[in-house]
């Protein structure tokens, strides 16, 4: 029986290898049931939307004699009597990742707002009037993109006389501004029927009734959104997995248990092994075979019952290696008796 065991025995490698492979899927079917039943991982990202807006406007003048131009661009101070009119230009793009639903709106409208300066609260609302530059103008339709586009052409001269008309009526001296102002409205309809719902402007703000004005404009920065699913309260296919590879991990290691842990020595090794260990105390190794001349040799059954000869007669057990992995001689020789045990493989 012996011999078949051996003739089946795995090497060091091997064995360790079998065992790291089987700890790597234990430890990875763990994660993964672990992650199944907690999936706090960040969400996907499902949909990206990029809006871009820009506002622009150019003063045209009057015929003069100090401007070589004709049209002054942004950014700088125009004299009020030589402004003929200002040119504005709203443009709103929104590009989406994907094709979608877009119910749109979108709307033009002025104010001109007075404001009377308090000397306890600095300025505030005094009057106010509205226009309507562009009226609500909806729209719907199946694509990625929509764009926003539109030109007005402003008389300044317009509104504002009737800041000089106001002052002049009632005697009051207010700061006057003409805010134009671009408003869009979207509902995006996604593929899940989820809907992304926004309204977004752009502003123009034009002093009126001065001598000098300079322009500003209010405009959003560039920007992306991404719309991301959120992650499910647990991965059922994760989990499948992790417990599969485990179960197979097992079965596996199971079946080839008794070639991992079975011990390299034979009985015969083992045995020797364990005597020379807990008797090192009483045994002395010999580098040859004591003589049996004229002695009488007993033969003991076990190696216990050498031990308990050494212990009556106190007399050493003499350990002497016949053939190297396959026979031990013990012996002790007391008067004309011989006490032998032979280990043998």
């Amino acid at each position: 029986m012996d011999n078949k065991v051996r003739k089946y025995k795995l090497k060091p490698w091997v064995r360790i290898l079998i065992l790291l492979i089987f700890l790597f899927n234990v430890v990875f079917s763990a994660i993964l049931i672990h992650h199944g039943r907690n999936p706090n991982q960040v969400p996907k990202v499902d949909y990206t939307y990029r809006i871009d807006e820009k506002l622009g406007y150019s003063v045209a003048l009057k015929n003069n004699d100090f401007y070589e131009e004709d049209v002054l661009g942004e950014g700088k101070q125009y004299a009020t009597e030589l402004i003929d009119h200002i040119d504005i230009n709203f443009n709103y793009n929104y590009q989406g990742s994907k094709m979608t639903t877009n119910k749109i709106a979108y709307e033009i409208n002025g104010t001109i707002i007075g404001e009377y300066e308090n000397k306890d609260n600095g300025n505030s609302e005094l009057w106010k009037k509205n226009y309507v530059f562009v009226e609500k103008t909806n729209d719907e339709r199946e694509s990625a993109t929509f764009n926003v586009n539109k030109s007005l052409k402003l008389d300044y001269a317009k509104y504002s006389k009737i800041v000089e008309d106001f002052k002049y009526k009632f005697k009051i001296p207010i700061d006057a501004y003409l805010d134009i102002v671009l408003k869009v409205y979207y509902d995006v309809t996604l593929e899940d029927k989820s809907i992304v719902t926004a309204t977004d402007s752009m502003e123009l703000k034009i002093p009126l009734a001065r001598t000098t004005i300079t322009i500003e404009k209010k405009i959003d920065d560039k920007r992306v959104v991404d719309l991301k699913n959120a992650p499910v309260e647990k991965d059922e296919r994760m989990i499948k997995h992790g417990i599969f590879i485990n179960l197979i991990s097992i079965a596996f290691f199971l079946l080839l248990s008794p070639f991992v842990f079975i011990s390299n020595k034979t009985y015969y090794e083992k045995t020797l092994e364990r005597i020379l260990k807990n008797y090192s105390e009483i045994i002395a190794e010999v580098d040859s075979a004591p003589s049996e001349n004229d002695l009488e040799i007993i033969d003991v059954k076990n190696f216990e019952d050498m031990v308990d000869i050494e212990e009556e007669i106190k007399s050493p057990i003499l350990y002497y290696k016949v053939e190297e992995g396959s026979e031990a001689l013990f012996t002790i020789v007391n008067d004309n008796y011989m006490y032998r045990y032979i280990l043998k493989k």
